[in-house]
């Protein structure tokens, strides 16, 4: 995964986690951090906004998810290399653009 897919998927935790929550009220790092994968894929469906909110009311501190680039160069948040198991599509998703996923 080069540089650019890191960086947005850490913005991407940064902006739905809470950050502030893996800390004490006297600044001092908790002893355990609960990382997830996929969000709480249980409650609602994995790599969604509703699942990472799920996970992070369950106690989750961090939320590690996977992003994948399509042909025509537009990044999703998807585990998978191929869309058949998730979405109605079929194939590498680096293989299919925009419109069909």
């Amino acid at each position: 995964m080069n540089t650019l897919f890191r960086l947005f998927a850490v913005i991407f935790i940064l902006c739905i986690a809470d950050v502030n929550n893996a800390y004490t009220t006297e600044g001092n790092k908790k002893e355990i951090e609960i990382v997830v994968h996929r969000g709480a894929n249980f409650l609602a469906p994995e790599n969604t906004i509703p699942s990472a909110f799920a996970a992070l009311k369950h106690g989750a501190t961090w939320i590690e998810l996977d992003v994948r680039k399509s042909k025509d160069g537009v990044m999703y948040n998807l585990h998978d290399e191929t869309l058949d198991r998730t979405t109605n599509s079929h194939g590498p998703i680096s293989m299919a653009t925009y419109p069909p996923i």
